[in-house]
């Protein structure tokens, strides 16, 4: 079976489902960057899920159509953040996997 991975940085791939947590305090920076491993995503074919903020969301699809046809775009799926998480009650992954299934 082969495995498809993106490498966060040197030598830190995330491999088949990974959770991420950025940290950052550079909007543009973190636009960039965000923009970057979506469509690392999209080109290896992976299934994307952002969980972010409904107005940054509208930002990284306009772009993102600019780039990749609706077809492309059918495996990058949005949860508003804070819904989302109120929803499940915390950032424990069991529950978030179960949730999304």
């Amino acid at each position: 079976m082969t495995i498809n991975s993106i490498e966060l940085r040197r030598g830190f791939p995330v491999k088949n489902g990974g959770h991420i947590l950025y940290v950052f305090n550079d909007d543009s920076a973190y636009l960039d960057n965000l923009m970057t491993f979506i469509m690392d995503g999209i080109k290896l074919g992976h299934k994307v899920l952002l969980l972010e903020e409904m107005d940054l969301y509208q930002e990284i699809i306009e772009r993102l159509h600019t780039v990749f046809s609706r077809k492309e775009l059918e495996n990058v799926y949005f949860e508003e953040n804070g819904s989302f998480y109120r929803l499940n009650g915390n950032f424990e992954g069991g529950s978030v996997a179960k949730y999304l299934i």
